[in-house]
């Protein structure tokens, strides 16, 4: 007979184990106000994420990985402290900043952060991150899948794609036929599409909801063709793509 005293342990073993890979999440923000000119608000809109738990190898992949990304993006001495390179963004466009949690569950923590950036035009960038809660490690589209089925994979999101490029193609035609569009945005529209956008497919570029996984395509349209800009993403169900996932990583 097993001890109850054994059973004790191995339960308690359980609920810390869970406790670590579960455990909270807080945020702290470092915070600026943007150019009136830019953006006419007194508030401080411009809000740079900082990520803390008990899990110091998660949160400092994380903040770490942030950080690359944002003196990347703009083009930033990684020496400066981020409240010097807010306030100098602030005076050069940037008219918003903010972070929204998409999942925090016992294997996975995601999260976007938006730039809205003014200039001659208003620009819009969404940036996604995924982590594994218990490695600490960023995820890609390629560590989610089983690297036997990943080309299968690949070649699944590019067939859905192509399908959505299909329908695309149909809609401008009618709207070409019903003068919503001119034959010049339509025939502009099929060259900036005739390669189906495949060069903008990339691992590391997709959003991990709870119950699906968001892949995104870029199409080089002008600023001025935005609003016929078939860019986006094919959202695929968890459980469509169970049987290409990584065991630990199945629903």
């Amino acid at each position: 007979m097993i001890s109850t005293k054994y059973i004790y342990i191995a339960v308690l073993f359980l609920v810390s184990s869970i406790s670590s890979f579960g455990q909270t999440i807080t945020l702290s923000f470092i915070k600026t106000v943007p150019k009136t000119s830019f953006n006419n608000t007194k508030d401080s809109v411009i809000t740079y994420p900082i990520f803390s738990s008990k899990n110091k190898v998660l949160t400092d992949n994380i903040n770490k990985t942030v950080k690359a990304d944002f003196y990347e993006a703009y083009e930033k001495n990684k020496s400066l402290p981020v409240k010097t390179v807010l306030k100098s963004l602030a005076k050069e466009g940037l008219s918003e900043l903010s972070y929204e949690e998409i999942r925090n569950d016992n294997k996975f923590f995601s999260f976007v952060i938006y730039h809205e950036w003014t200039a001659a035009y208003p620009s819009y960038h969404q940036a996604y991150y995924a982590f594994d809660k218990r490695s600490g490690k960023r995820l890609t589209i390629d560590s989610l899948i089983l690297p036997e089925k990943r080309n299968a994979f690949k070649e699944m999101v590019i067939s859905m794609w192509k399908d959505s490029l299909v329908k695309y193609r149909k809609v401008l035609l009618r709207q070409l036929t019903d003068n919503e569009i001119d034959s010049t945005d339509y025939e502009l529209a099929l060259e900036y599409t005739k390669d189906d956008c495949l060069q903008s497919y990339s691992p590391k570029d997709f959003k991990l909801s709870k119950d699906t996984v968001e892949i995104f395509f870029e199409c080089p349209f002008p600023r001025v063709m935005l609003p016929i800009d078939p860019s986006g993403g094919i959202v695929i169900p968890f459980r469509m793509i169970s049987e290409y996932l990584r065991p630990k990583y199945r629903p």
